[in-house]
């Protein structure tokens, strides 16, 4: 499923990346219902709002999940601009289509729960792009931007 370059890096960083649960940050984007959904079922996750962080604009968003070590988690594609975003200075960044559509929203949800936070399964400085069925992997390794795709059943 996915290529040769992917694998290699997942296991380069298996051993110290997959070490307690992800953190989330939740920016104005993301309805704060979702936020809670999440929280109570034991995903720790802070919302813009309750750190009073609307209305700012997305470097403050991005400055604040680094400063607290947290996955940036948005429905902005915007921050796939990786010369104002760039990979290494964050943990991750989970995007993810409107989350107003409740099949899209719990797919999202069984998804971050199921998947990315239960064992840190995600590779730090990554961006995972949600949409539909499918999960878009893009990160930096040497110098070389890899972007994978793998589909959900």
């Amino acid at each position: 499923m996915f290529d040769k370059g992917f694998n290699e890096v997942m296991k380069k960083h298996s051993a110290k990346e997959h070490v307690g649960k992800i953190k989330l940050y939740a920016d104005e984007n993301i309805r704060y219902g979702i936020v809670l959904v999440l929280r109570s079922q034991g995903i720790n996750i802070k919302h813009a709002a309750e750190v009073r962080l609307t209305r700012k604009d997305d470097e403050c968003h991005f400055q604040y999940a680094k400063k607290s070590n947290r996955w940036l988690f948005t429905t902005d594609r915007g921050f796939l601009n990786n010369r104002r975003f760039p990979f290494e200075q964050i943990k991750g960044i989970v995007i993810v289509p409107d989350t107003g559509q409740n099949n899209v929203a719990g797919k999202v949800m069984a998804w971050i729960k199921h998947e990315l936070v239960p064992s840190g399964k995600g590779i730090n400085h990554c961006k995972i792009e949600l949409n539909g069925n499918a999960a878009t992997f893009h990160f930096r390794r040497e110098g070389k931007i890899y972007i994978q795709e793998i589909y959900f059943s």
